[in-house]
């Protein structure tokens, strides 16, 4: 079962982690609407996901 958590939550990271670059991909690129919108989900993400793993460290 640890196996398992541990699978979707590296697959969750790798979901912010994408939509993080993906988005300043899009800013790059002139596509302002997906680029803010996917850049701020993912770094919020990132450190919803940070501030979890450090309380999970406690």
């Amino acid at each position: 079962m640890l196996k398992v958590e541990r699978t979707i939550e590296n697959v969750i990271l790798g979901l912010f982690v994408g939509m993080t670059l993906f988005g300043f991909t899009s800013l790059i690129l002139g596509w302002a609407g997906f680029g803010y919108f996917f850049a701020l989900v993912g770094i919020l993400g990132l450190l919803f996901k940070l501030a979890f793993y450090l309380y999970e460290k406690k």
